[in-house]
């Protein structure tokens, strides 16, 4: 299943000027586990990360900062949240999935 990609704006100062981080990511929904695979939660794979420049347009960020920002975890967590607000309901599709599957085997073939 191929990851959505999201993206995030998040200001950071560096020196004394506030820069806006524009930051592209995907989230990874978690498992619930089962019989045979343990549960794992949902995470954040940062996927890039771009400076929004004062006079306008767009650079990639400095690797270094970009490491950074992908190992904040309280950031991960916020992006995840986000990307929740509007995300389905993975949990209930999954639900409905089996009860079509069990009302309506044939369909699943």
């Amino acid at each position: 299943m191929a990851m959505a990609t999201y993206s995030y704006s998040h200001f950071i100062e560096i020196g004394r000027v506030e820069v806006e981080l524009v930051i592209s990511y995907g989230v990874e929904p978690g498992f619930a586990g089962d019989r045979i695979d343990p549960p794992y939660p949902a995470s954040v794979e940062v996927q890039k990360v771009e400076v929004k420049l004062p006079k306008g347009g767009v650079e990639a960020a400095p690797e270094w900062l970009f490491d950074l920002i992908a190992a904040d975890d309280g950031l991960c967590e916020d992006m995840l949240n986000d990307a929740d607000d509007g995300a389905p309901d993975w949990d209930a599709i999954r639900d409905m999935r089996r009860d079509d599957a069990i009302t309506f085997p044939h369909a699943a073939e």
